[in-house]
């Protein structure tokens, strides 16, 4: 059973399907990168747990979201034949 997180630099965790490290930042502008093997997370409130988690969920929902729907565009072209509507989350997202 995974341990429960405590969202602190050089914990692990997983981006599909490899492990990254943490590294948190104190920095005004808040955000969180992928480089270098490191989930690069800087925020304005300190090494706040609940602040950490908030972050990285909304990176991992942006970036679910860019995923999925590269995969619903292949799998409609590669399938015009079925003459199917696109699903309405295809039409609330942004065209690439």
């Amino acid at each position: 059973m995974p341990h429960e997180k405590r969202y602190v630099s050089s914990e692990a965790h997983l981006y599909l399907g490899r492990q990254y490290r943490l590294k948190i930042h104190s920095v005004t502008l808040e955000s969180v990168k992928l480089t270098g093997g490191y989930l690069h997370v800087a925020t304005a409130h300190g090494h706040d747990p609940l602040q950490m988690k908030l972050l990285l969920n909304d990176w991992y929902r942006h970036h679910a979201r860019d995923i999925f729907h590269t995969y619903l565009l292949r799998w409609f072209e590669a399938a015009p034949s079925l003459q199917m509507p696109s699903p309405a989350i295809m039409r609330c997202m942004p065209r690439r």
